[in-house]
């Protein structure tokens, strides 16, 4: 076989791998699914430079400032209060108790939608002044209960809605999975077992405060870095290759993404009982009298997922949980994966993929923000 030969066959093989990788992803029948980014401009304003971790819970935001997010779906403007929130109004000059607390990451923070197109604005507008202390970056429940309790409980109010996005919370606090991928050095809390076999908090040795988010950037200049910089962003095969990867490397690394383990159907029991524990935590620390809330977030992924498997993950140990939290705590549960009779509905959940999120990003757009807005009356059985 000449030279030309081997070419045209490596050649065909990779346009093949590159076809059968395109009609899988659209079909969403790999483990990682992402669209390649090779149409999208490049722009400057990342919506980074406002984030900090210098504070007890993590990421957090610089006060009073003001910075820009482009993709190619949004460009909008974040803008952070007198106490680091999002928020363009001033907590420290609210006196009165009737106010809302919102909880979570960039669900309730509301990455790539204007501050007027967020859940919590949504509320502050038709219900009652709203204090959104949501925030991206990695922010998992155990930040939630830590920022309620230094900073958020300080300010007056009789509600709390926690917003638990199960793609990623299970991991967000667990220092196993941050080991494996490298991250140990940031200044953000994690969970534990101590000797007499309890959750503890804990941050890692070498993390160091910061004021300015260790934004991490995909390409660090090596050869590698470069290769897998051009795959991510120019080809479909990526999805391929990541997704063959997981598989191999299954074993060696328990926190691999799969279809089985993602999101609603997440079983590994060690995140579940960590990230349990501090929902609980953020409950007890709750004045019994307040009106409290968990909103339950699917991503397209997990929708995806619900389409095949129907509604079986609320016999699943976090679900069950949950349940029990709000039984105990007197919590309205609302799980956004279902529809308004609170039954699992493929017409829902396929207006949901199609109407709920952004076209180049995994979050919420204005109708998806609308929606749990929409959501929380209907269950709250309030008019809008």
């Amino acid at each position: 076989m000449n030279f030309k030969e081997t070419l045209f066959i490596l050649l065909a093989t990779l346009i093949l791998i590159e076809l059968f990788s395109l009609i899988a992803s659209k079909n969403n029948l790999l483990i990682f699914n992402q669209k390649p980014e090779y149409l999208k401009f490049k722009s400057k304003f990342k919506g980074v430079d406002w984030r900090t971790e210098e504070e007890s819970w993590g990421s957090w935001h610089k006060k009073n400032f003001i910075t820009k997010h482009e993709k190619t779906c949004f460009n909008v403007t974040y803008k952070s209060n007198d106490v680091g929130a999002r928020s363009d109004f001033s907590f420290n000059k609210i006196k009165n108790s009737n106010n809302a607390i919102v909880l979570g990451d960039s669900f309730a923070e509301g990455i790539g939608v204007e501050n007027k197109d967020t859940f919590a604005y949504l509320l502050n507008k038709n219900y009652k002044t709203t204090l959104n202390f949501g925030s991206g970056g990695n922010f998992g429940p155990l930040q939630s209960y830590l920022i309620y309790r230094n900073l958020a409980k300080k300010f007056p109010h009789d509600e709390v809605i926690f917003l638990f996005l199960p793609a990623n919370d299970f991991h967000d606090n667990d220092f196993n999975y941050y080991k494996i991928h490298k991250q140990n050095t940031r200044y953000r809390p994690y969970f534990r077992k101590n000797s007499s076999n309890e959750f503890e908090i804990f941050y890692p040795e070498n993390s160091v405060q910061s004021k300015e988010f260790p934004y991490e950037q995909n390409n660090d200049g090596s050869l590698i870095s470069k290769i897998k910089f051009f795959l991510k962003e120019y080809t479909w095969s990526y999805n391929f290759l990541r997704s063959i990867k997981n598989i191999i490397f299954k074993d060696k690394n328990p926190y691999l993404v799969d279809s089985k383990n993602f999101g609603y159907f997440f079983q590994k029991n060690f995140p579940v009982e960590g990230t349990m524990y501090y929902i609980q935590k953020l409950f007890e620390e709750i004045n019994d009298d307040y009106k409290k809330t968990i909103i339950i977030i699917p991503t397209q992924k997990d929708l995806q997922n619900i389409l095949t498997k129907g509604d079986s993950y609320k016999k699943l140990q976090w679900f069950q949980e949950l349940e029990d939290i709000s039984k105990n705590y007197n919590v309205r549960l609302i799980d956004l994966a279902l529809d308004n009779g609170d039954n699992f509905s493929k017409k829902y959940i396929y207006n949901g993929l199609n109407n709920w999120y952004l076209k180049c990003d995994g979050h919420w757009n204005p109708n998806g923000n609308m929606m749990v807005k929409q959501k929380f009356f209907l269950k709250n059985n309030l008019n809008e």
